[in-house]
């Protein structure tokens, strides 16, 4: 009996139906035990309820019985159940992504026709849940000696405006919509004072993403090009496409690229004018960028170190820009290219040049921001401590140092600056990157959006945190006559040091090459599986060229650099080939008798150093002192004076042959790891250049311990061409 009455506005009839076993759906949900059916009952005309009247109501399911599906899941593959933010790991090679992705499933169908579907759209958020204390304590594994990193939140981790918002419109198909999200760098912080110091230096006033730091003109300088560029702080930088040293002073340096020894020494093997990529001959300073030329990174051995990587123009001239971040600066090294825009079959593209950037506080003057060399006023370094810096062994590791050391060869009154350090030094340190953790909430609504439904997901975001552990100081290392740098060692024993990016796994080739295909694979190390004694000693095919490195070559090959009659024995052209800074070049073979106390020029073996036990070593042999069995001092001018040493620590090398094994060490391992190593810029006759040896030679007989261990001191070391060494520069001014 219905009461005569005038219909409100929001009157309702609801019915609920029970039913039994109501079994699943096709996507295995389990579909509900009651149906609830509403509707107004103020419809059709009909605004009240008249006396002697009958109303039929009707009950159907066809418009309001609807079931809603709603997942979120990650891109774990262990149940997806979390969305997995990729960080550092322990794996040699690492081509990292700062990119993530969740998938939503989210629609709606009839609970009586489940072919009837219909797509309902959703949100995800983020807001709020990402506070994270980094200061100490926890999982955050951070040194309390970074206070200006305390906490990290949405803001300086997700960045939002990716390529697609944090929302979508479902799927009447049932399918999985695929969202990215993209993560700003891991934060690093590191127990290596002089990384904290890089990171609290403020960018250069003035220097933004549209007006970058141009390093080829540090401090305001003319224009000054290299292979290699250094930087201190964070902050945006360019530099130009120039082939090396091409471009000095602002003005054309042709004596880079075209050879200044005119000498029709045929034994010379002098390259008149050097190459490209393409081996075809340099005419000009500048590279050309084809239309689709691009810029990449190589590989990286310290964690997202170079950000923002692109070729641009900038007033008028192509320019390769990038982004260092203040947070997150290191001590370390990347390898910068630019490809041509052509596929090769391994799908990567041509490498046209490369640049080495280093990130380093040793080597900028902190007021003029020039690298020493052109500090004219700057002759020797300045210690930052007053003692050697010592691991948690108890082994001393290292000098902290800045400036370059004036050095004398003092057999022939010959003086020179040296840098303090190799390049692509890193202090030893323990890197440390956060752990990051979050959720994301996600939230269905109806077809229209006017409503939620009241399904909810939510998703664990899960960035895993690192330490890794540099027990000793480490830097890159050079074939023979090559300009670009191969990674160094994470510690004194063989494993190589953990480098990032998407050409860092191809490494060693047991091949020979030409100098343009060295050119365009920056990123592999050359070698061979053939025994001593053939020619692949040396990286290069047969064409062999003696001047890659010095373009005033030698008259000859085999005599000794401590004849004065010969001035071309101490010459230093410096090449496009060179891999040292603006300011500095390779020095060549006569600088290293600053480390030998005494030798003669009429024994040749007296040139190539020997093995002596500790005192007489200490004695009569090095012209220095020793430090502990990895670290020597070197006095700048033969005199017992800290204010002019040279500090070496051995990194030893890499061998150049990865079948013929001596002791069991091949290319891919440090061999003489007790040794300090530098080449020098001179070649010597066969497959052989010159260079420094310095250390405990215990590889002599694998007994690091043994009491047959001798120490050895070469001034004019030889080493196969082929060899991966250090590179302790000279000023080239």
């Amino acid at each position: 009996m219905l009461i005569p009455q005038r219909i409100p506005d929001d009157a309702m009839i609801e019915v609920t139906l029970k039913r039994t076993n109501p079994g699943k759906d096709e996507d295995g949900n389990q579909l509900p035990e009651t149906i609830t059916v509403r509707g107004k009952i103020k419809a059709n005309d009909v605004q009240e309820w008249l006396p002697g009247h009958e109303y039929v109501y009707t009950i159907s399911t066809s418009k309001d019985n609807w079931v809603y599906v709603f997942r979120a899941r990650g891109n774990q593959a262990d149940g997806y159940n979390n969305i997995y933010v990729y960080s550092p790991s322990a794996q040699e090679f690492d081509t990292y992504q700062n990119t993530a992705y969740y998938s939503v499933q989210s629609y709606r169908y009839r609970a009586n026709n489940q072919t009837v579907v219909e797509a309902c759209p959703w949100k995800a958020s983020h807001d709020g849940s990402l506070s994270y204390n980094v200061t100490g304590g926890g999982e955050a594994p951070y040194p309390s000696a970074n206070p200006q990193q305390k906490w990290v939140d949405a803001s300086t981790w997700i960045t939002d405006n990716f390529a697609t918002p944090l929302s979508g419109k479902g799927n009447a198909d049932r399918s999985f919509e695929q969202h990215d999200l993209n993560f700003l760098a891991h934060y690093v912080a590191t127990d290596w004072i002089g990384d904290e110091d890089m990171q609290g230096y403020r960018p250069y006033d003035g220097y933004t993403k549209e007006k970058p730091y141009d390093l080829s003109k540090p401090g305001g300088m003319a224009r000054n090009t290299a292979n290699c560029y250094v930087v201190d702080r964070g902050g945006w930088y360019m530099f130009p496409l120039v082939y090396g040293n091409a471009i000095k002073n602002g003005a054309t340096n042709s004596s880079a690229y075209i050879c200044q020894n005119k000498s029709t020494d045929v034994n010379l093997k002098l390259l008149p004018t050097l190459i490209d990529y393409r081996n075809n001959t340099i005419t000009g300073p500048n590279i050309t960028a084809p239309s689709n030329a691009r810029a990449e990174l190589v590989w990286e051995d310290a964690y997202n170190l170079v950000d923002n990587l692109e070729l641009t123009t900038i007033n008028g001239e192509k320019m390769i820009r990038f982004y260092i971040d203040p947070n997150i600066i290191q001590q370390g090294n990347a390898v910068i290219a630019l490809t041509d825009g052509s596929n090769r079959e391994d799908g990567k593209s041509p490498v046209i040049w490369s640049w080495h950037i280093w990130a380093t506080e040793h080597w900028i003057d902190k007021t003029t921001r020039k690298p020493h060399a052109f500090d004219t006023g700057n002759s020797t370094f300045n210690t930052y401590k007053s003692s050697a810096a010592k691991n948690e062994d108890g082994m001393v590791i290292g000098l902290r140092q800045c400036g370059d050391v004036a050095v004398t060869y003092n057999q022939k009154g010959r003086s020179f600056m040296m840098a303090a350090y190799n390049l692509g030094w890193c202090d030893p340190k323990k890197v440390l990157y956060l752990k990051r953790k979050g959720t994301m909430d996600f939230v269905q609504y109806r077809p229209d959006g006017s409503a939620k439904t009241g399904k909810t997901a939510q998703l664990p975001i899960i960035q895993e945190g690192e330490t890794i552990d540099y027990k000793f100081a480490n830097n890159v290392y050079y074939q023979w006559g090559r300009k670009d740098p191969i990674r160094g060692f994470f510690n004194h024993e063989h494993s190589r040091k953990r480098v990032f990016g998407p050409r860092a796994p191809k490494a060693v080739y047991d091949t020979r090459i030409n100098i343009g295909d060295a050119i365009q694979n920056p990123n592999v190390y050359y070698v061979s599986k053939q025994p001593a004694g053939s020619e692949f000693e040396d990286w290069l095919t047969t064409n062999f060229k003696s001047n890659l490195w010095n373009n005033n070559a030698t008259s000859s090959l085999t005599r000794r650099d401590d004849d004065n009659n010969h001035a071309d024995l101490w010459s230093h052209t410096k090449t496009i080939y060179d891999p040292s800074p603006a300011g500095y070049l390779i020095p060549n073979a006569g600088v290293w008798h600053v480390v030998q106390k005494s030798w003669s020029n009429t024994t040749g073996n007296t040139w190539a150093g020997g093995n002596w036990p500790l005192s007489t070593f200490k004695n009569s042999k090095i012209n220095g002192d020793v430090i502990d069995a990895f670290n020597y001092k070197v006095w700048g001018k033969g005199n017992a004076n800290n204010n002019e040493a040279l500090f070496f620590s051995s990194t030893g090398n890499r061998w150049w042959t990865d079948g013929w094994k001596p002791n069991g060490i091949g290319a891919g391992e440090n061999f003489g790891k007790n040794v300090s190593y530098a080449w020098s810029n001179r070649p010597y006759a066969g497959k052989n250049a010159y260079g420094m040896a310095l250390g405990l030679d215990t590889d002599r007989d694998d007994h690091e311990d043994d009491t047959n261990d001798r120490y050895f001191v070469g001034a004019q070391f030889i080493g196969r061409r082929a060899m991966g060494r250090p590179i302790r520069c000279i000023r080239e001014y």
